[in-house]
């Protein structure tokens, strides 16, 4: 295969646009096989001063444990696909002249590049909160361990860290209306627990249909001061908490506050460059993608959510 041989950097760049969200989203950092994502947390001991030495405990280490999964994209292009590609009208559209071409270079039919770019949003909308690893499974909900299973076993779990009071369950499901008293009760909570922490740029992950419901929600309570379509940036009264509508909780009730920085994307090389093999078999393609990563957050201290997973 002229283009596998010839340009393995095209390959790999073509699987790193696809990763592209999965940086913007969140904090990606270099993580080796078993790493500790860790934070620290001062306290203020300062006294009146006296003759007497009084120590106290000025910082506390929090160490999160986190393991890097093994993720295979495995998947197999028979040359009947090749060949109809390359035969019909779309042919015009890519850099391949004939039929011979198009079968020694399948990577410039468009069709090839579109599924390897297409792995890392998948693994975006699909495993980055909602995934639970399952073999027997397939897709990036399968594949991986999302941040809503991290979430739920720091809120319940024996190496629970969330606390108690960063959780506010609300009473139904959520609707349009009920949304914006349980969106506010989020941030009132975060005032009220960790004040500090609204000194910080927060982001506010919902999903599409929950921040509609919010914002429908609002326009009914305040009529004569919020327009007809009028949506809201940020929660009323906290500039600081930034709406982000979330790909990864479609179709979830689920609410988190944090920083960006508490949201973790971890691989144990630069992202996008992952082990990539293309087998020109019998009558196709087989490709294999394998890469190690995972999705966690790394303070529980600085979480807020709805406990809904």
């Amino acid at each position: 295969m002229t283009l596998v041989e010839e340009s393995p950097v095209l390959i790999t760049d073509i699987i790193r646009e696809g990763f592209e969200s999965l940086q913007n989203d969140f904090t990606t950092t270099y993580l080796e096989d078993q790493a500790y994502l860790y934070s620290l947390t001062a306290f203020d001991v300062a006294r009146v001063a006296d003759d007497d030495f009084k120590p106290a405990k000025a910082s506390a280490l929090n160490l999160r444990k986190a393991q890097l999964q093994n993720v295979d994209f495995d998947f197999y292009i028979p040359r009947s696909q090749v060949l109809s590609i390359a035969l019909s009208h779309t042919r015009q559209f890519t850099g391949v002249s004939d039929v011979n071409e198009a079968l020694d270079n399948p990577l410039e039919l468009m069709f090839l590049r579109e599924v390897l770019r297409a792995q890392g949003g998948f693994m975006r909308r699909n495993g980055s909160f909602k995934g639970s690893r399952n073999a027997a499974g397939t897709g990036a909900a399968n594949a991986v361990d999302g941040i809503l299973k991290k979430v739920a076993a720091g809120t319940a779990g024996s190496d629970a860290d969330i606390p108690e009071e960063h959780v506010i369950t609300p009473a139904a499901a959520l609707d349009e209306k009920n949304a914006y008293d349980h969106v506010q009760g989020i941030c009132d909570a975060i005032l009220k627990h960790k004040e500090d922490l609204l000194s910080y740029p927060l982001e506010m992950r919902l999903a599409k249909a929950t921040k509609l419901k919010y914002d429908r929600n609002r326009r009914t309570k305040f009529p004569q001061s919020v327009g007809p379509g009028e949506t809201a940036s940020h929660p009323d009264d906290y500039d600081g908490i930034t709406f982000v509508e979330d790909p990864g909780l479609a179709e979830k009730d689920t609410i988190i506050v944090a920083p960006k920085s508490n949201l973790i994307f971890g691989m144990d090389s630069d992202v996008g460059i992952n082990k990539i093999k293309i087998i020109d078999d019998l009558k196709g393609l087989k490709v294999n993608v394998f890469f190690r990563g995972l999705f966690d957050y790394a303070y529980g201290n600085f979480m807020f959510h709805n406990g809904k997973y």
